[in-house]
């Protein structure tokens, strides 16, 4: 080879090696739902740089919102069904006092609010708030 003098500058040196190969990326992640259901929307590009907060993807909400509604409704019939057991709890206490029923009755309708309340707390530590 040849060698030559020339004036050092600065600048762009176009280097360019025509080769096959496989470009490696320095990252690499899988995306997993914690949850399935049909996908609705993507929010990204494949190979598109995210951070955290980004918006990715979107799954059909319907199923989780009928089991929403499903829940809640539940928590409003077991609070009816606590309501009426503690006004009956409230009657049987008077005719008790009256000598009108047997205080087994009255033992039957404190057991039944206890099993309610019991009832009631579990729904309510599932469901979240309402909208």
């Amino acid at each position: 080879m040849a060698v030559a003098v020339a004036t050092a500058t600065t600048g762009d040196i176009a280097v360019k090696l025509p080769a096959l190969g496989t470009v490696t990326p320095l990252a690499t992640v899988t995306v997993q739902s914690q949850i399935s259901g049909q996908l609705q929307t993507i929010g990204f590009k494949e190979g598109q740089p995210v951070r955290a907060g980004d918006f990715l993807a979107q799954i059909d909400p319907r199923p989780y919102q009928a089991a929403l509604d499903q829940a809640q409704g539940n928590l409003h019939r077991d609070q009816a069904q606590l309501a009426d057991a503690m006004l009956d709890e409230k009657r049987y206490e008077t005719l008790v006092a009256q000598d009108s029923i047997a205080g087994q009755t009255l033992d039957t309708e404190r057991a039944l609010v206890k099993q309610y309340e019991g009832t009631w707390q579990a729904m309510k530590r599932r469901s979240p708030p309402p909208r």
